[in-house]
């Protein structure tokens, strides 16, 4: 009955903001933050609101007391009197372990914007949100935070500038990833930097960095060399292309067997290679025999791949 409440509260809330969000939203969260200057510790908590805002205009809910202390370099023990506190009734932050937000998402959103312009200069791209990955990206190396946590931020964070499909803002997808990588250099990490380098259409920087990696066999698996692979792919290297995606294919290669769907996907993408090469160099008849091997056997294959939801298995091949 209570969250029943607290939702129809919001929902009015927003609508009464909706109507006014204009010049008169903008003069009271202006006022805010005016306020909020005239306070003791202001740099510290204006840092904070800037943070919590970030979130909460997205429409984010696992930002935590932990990571926003660790953003802004303040003594977790004294957060909520130095810093919560001084916000007052502009936050919602019921204890450490629950997400922390502005009183609405429009509120948010007016405050990023008056935060990124003068007196306040807030860079949400380049600054705040890579920040809040990298902090707690620490946290979870220092054992502060569990997996389930640190894959929102590793994960679910830059998916959803890069995969927003209103405003898609690939730039800061890349700029949380590297963030995150810098702390933790792991081949799971640097797999999911490179994609979104590729959707960045960065192949160069990406391949440079790929051909340069330490990584030893034992630590990589078929996502790597699936994306390594790719990449060359969009590149026009279809021979070293074709070669990647056989190392992704060996049983050798962890984890475990691939799936029958990686399999085909692998197979599906070296015959590619091998048609792009039939029309690029000699001799034709080696490349066309590898093709149509390649192709029947993943044609073969995709008979047998159980999707989640039913269809046209041949017609799910063709768009692979």
């Amino acid at each position: 009955m209570l969250e029943k409440q607290r939702s129809e509260k919001a929902a009015l809330l927003g609508a009464m903001l909706q109507v006014r969000k204009n010049d008169t939203l903008e003069k009271r969260v202006g006022k805010i933050l005016e306020d909020i200057s005239t306070k003791p510790n202001a740099e510290h908590v204006i840092e904070a609101y800037a943070c919590i805002a970030a979130m909460h205009a997205e429409g984010f809910k696992f930002l935590k007391q932990q990571v926003l202390a660790e953003t802004i370099k303040y003594d977790l023990r004294k957060l909520r009197s130095d810093i919560l506190d001084k916000l007052g009734e502009e936050i919602v932050a019921s204890n450490q372990d629950c997400p922390i937000f502005t009183r609405h998402q429009i509120i948010a959103e007016t405050a990023v914007k008056i935060l990124s312009e003068s007196p306040y200069y807030k860079d949400f791209e380049n600054d705040i949100y890579p920040l809040l990955a990298e902090s707690a990206e620490r946290l979870w190396e220092k054992g502060s935070i569990g997996d389930g946590e640190i894959m929102k931020w590793r994960y679910d964070f830059p998916k959803y500038f890069a995969d927003n499909i209103v405003n898609p803002r690939i730039s800061l997808a890349i700029n949380i990833a590297e963030a995150v990588y810098k702390i933790e250099k792991s081949p799971q990490l640097f797999t999911h930097l490179a994609q979104l380098y590729r959707k960045g259409s960065r192949l160069k920087t990406i391949i440079k960095l790929f051909r340069e990696s330490s990584f030893t066999q034992s630590e990589t698996d078929r996502r790597f060399y699936s994306e390594w692979a790719t990449t060359e792919r969009d590149a026009e290297n279809y021979a070293i292309a074709i070669w990647l995606y056989a190392i992704a294919l060996a049983d050798s290669t962890p984890p475990l067997s691939p799936t029958l769907e990686n399999a085909m996907v692998y197979l599906s993408n070296m015959g590619f290679g091998f048609y792009c090469l039939c029309k690029l160099k000699q001799p034709f008849d080696i490349y066309a025999k590898a093709l149509g091997a390649s192709e029947q056997l993943a044609r073969s294959i995709s008979g047998l791949v159980e999707y989640p939801n039913k269809g046209d298995n041949n017609q799910r091949f063709a768009q692979k």
